[in-house]
């Protein structure tokens, strides 16, 4: 049996940054397949296309834009990155592997100030900071 570890916390609150430092540890990051459009050419996060429909464990759609992991991302890799509802859906899909669920809580004017640097196309910093009040109203 296998221990998965999802990474869960709001915009800018330092996922990725913690996701890099479990790679520098020999960790395997797993990517989430979006719609949603690179930020700049360095954004190396997601596969930027649609999954194969067959293949799809899990999917949401945030600020229109689709997320899905594969079951074949799930088997490959240890780290992912990942919001509430979608950390729930992995679990009950594949209750076959056990999870550590590290949840970011960042106050909100640390990451007022992050996403003030960040480019978000479609996107405010006003608008992402109220959906992922909303998003994380019952996170547990």
């Amino acid at each position: 049996m296998s221990i998965k570890i999802l990474i869960v916390g709001p915009a800018a609150s330092g996922k990725t940054t913690l996701a890099n430092k479990l790679k520098e540890k020999g960790f395997y990051i797993g990517k989430l397949y979006t719609t949603r459009p690179k930020r700049d050419e360095s954004d190396e996060e997601y596969y930027f296309c649609e999954p194969a429909e067959h293949d799809v464990l899990a999917s949401c759609v945030f600020n229109g834009w689709k997320y899905s992991l594969t079951y074949n991302g799930l088997l490959f890799y240890d780290v992912f990155i990942v919001g509430p509802k979608m950390a729930q859906m992995i679990k009950d899909e594949a209750p076959q592997h056990k999870y550590l669920t590290i949840f970011l809580d960042v106050p909100e004017s640390v990451r007022y100030v992050r996403l003030m640097q960040r480019e978000m196309p479609g996107d405010t910093v006003i608008g992402r900071l109220g959906r992922d009040r909303a998003d994380f109203a019952h996170f547990t």
